[in-house]
């Protein structure tokens, strides 16, 4: 394993980690904006995915895929359910070779990894290129996707950084998703089924305080939090697709992907962080943004096929004026 640090003219640096090609700190002016793990066992043995990378498949899929006329068995759980690519075998558990690259206008890392034919079931020898890079003189942090299959099989690659941007956790957060139709589940299942429109508690066209959707949703909703996949509107990778806003902070998120996945963290799992000791336990401490491909749509890759896709992220100080 092996640690990349970025910084900038600008005060943001970001500290990245080969092992799931993650994001394992990003802090502005010395204030950490994500969980970030206090060791190494935390980030690399949790089974949170603190900060990795996100594949073959983000979000959770069947057991079993079918291309063309074969079908093939992937690493599930006792449901059946694939999640985020098979769990502690999947690439956030592996690790990737880094390159750093730099310029007079920003300076990155790229990650790479060949996972084989048939790992965790996938068809196909894939060669997969995770790419960060920090603009010099502006605070925007990119991540970039590039790979590429020796045969047709499935891919839809993603982030798990949990952003934490007040000290207080999401009930002083507020979030804007461009978006008014959002995934429908199985019954007694997190498997996505289908698209339907928003319901009011879910629907964060105009920016929303956490708090006030998390407390229904956590007492009229079977599983709790959001989880949930949300489809971006407008499909412009120039236009705002996700904003976390703090009193001191701004999140903005563009992608070219068209949706997303929003997981709020009110699991009170025990994680050892640097963010301070109460957020070793604290609910409703951080959210995950995880830009993706829509999984009841289609994520077949083709052989030697390439797979482009970016996530951008903006992250702004604001400025409360006080009269």
């Amino acid at each position: 394993m092996k640690e990349y640090l970025l910084t900038n003219s600008r005060g943001l640096s970001v500290l990245l980690n080969s092992f799931g090609a993650g994001v394992k700190s990003i802090t502005l002016n010395g204030k950490r904006l994500i969980l970030e793990p206090r060791t190494m066992d935390c980030y690399q043995n949790n089974s949170m995915y603190l900060g990795k990378t996100l594949g073959r498949v983000a979000g959770r899929t069947s057991g079993e895929i079918s291309i063309g006329e074969k079908t093939f068995k992937l690493k599930a759980d006792e449901d059946g359910i694939t999640l985020h690519g098979g769990e502690k075998d999947s690439l956030s558990f592996k690790d990737f070779t880094g390159k750093t690259f730099a310029s007079p206008d920003e300076k990155g890392v790229i990650f790479s990894y060949l996972s084989p034919d048939l790992e965790n079931g996938y068809p196909g020898n894939l060669l997969l290129e995770v790419i960060y890079s920090l603009k010099e003189n502006e605070n925007i942090f990119n991540i970039h996707y590039h790979a590429k299959s020796d045969k047709d099989t499935v891919l839809n690659i993603s982030n798990h950084i949990y952003w934490s941007i007040d000290d207080g956790g999401l009930d002083n957060v507020s979030l804007f998703v461009d978006s008014s139709k959002i995934g429908k589940f199985y019954d007694n299942s997190l498997l996505l089924k289908d698209v339907e429109e928003t319901d009011d508690l879910h629907l964060f066209k105009t920016l929303s305080p956490l708090k006030n959707k998390l407390d229904k949703i956590v007492s009229s909703s079977d599983i709790k939090t959001i989880d949930h996949t949300y489809v971006f509107d407008n499909e412009d990778e120039n236009k705002e697709k996700v904003i976390l806003l703090s009193d001191n902070i701004q999140v903005t998120c563009y992608t070219t992907y068209s949706a997303c996945n929003i997981f709020c963290d009110l699991t009170r799992n025990e994680l050892d962080l640097a963010n301070g000791n109460h957020y070793k336990t604290m609910d409703r401490r951080a959210i995950a943004i995880e830009p993706q491909k829509l999984l009841v749509k289609d994520i077949s890759l083709k052989a030697e096929e390439i797979y482009e896709e970016n996530i951008t992220y903006k992250i702004t100080e604001v400025v409360n004026d006080e009269h």
